[in-house]
């Protein structure tokens, strides 16, 4: 009865070891599967991110803003006539302006 018992054991540590290295082995195998996800994420989230800086270096270039700005616009340049210049008054002081929180939720 003690070699069955001896035996038995033994049989179910060489199963707990093979059981330990094919989990080992497929918990590897999805471990590369989502590193490949992860780089090819990469890639695409890098991709995208080189063609919005060109759509952002596009869509601020001054001279397609000027372009905007006069023909769907209709603005134009200011005229030395149309500008006044500030002249602050002597001993004035500025009031400070202060945050005011508006509560929504009432």
């Amino acid at each position: 009865m003690r070699n069955l018992y001896r035996t038995v054991a033994l049989g179910g540590i060489i199963a707990a070891f093979f059981l330990l290295y094919i989990y080992q082995h497929f918990k590897c195998i999805d471990l590369s599967f989502q590193l490949e996800a992860a780089r090819t994420e990469r890639l695409e989230a890098s991709a995208l991110n080189s063609s919005l800086r060109l759509e952002i270096a596009g869509l601020s270039n001054p001279k397609r803003i000027d372009m905007i700005a006069r023909r769907q616009l209709g603005l134009t340049e200011t005229l030395p006539s149309q500008v006044r210049e500030y002249q602050p008054v002597a001993g004035a002081e500025v009031a400070d302006a202060q945050l005011i929180r508006v509560n929504h939720d009432q």
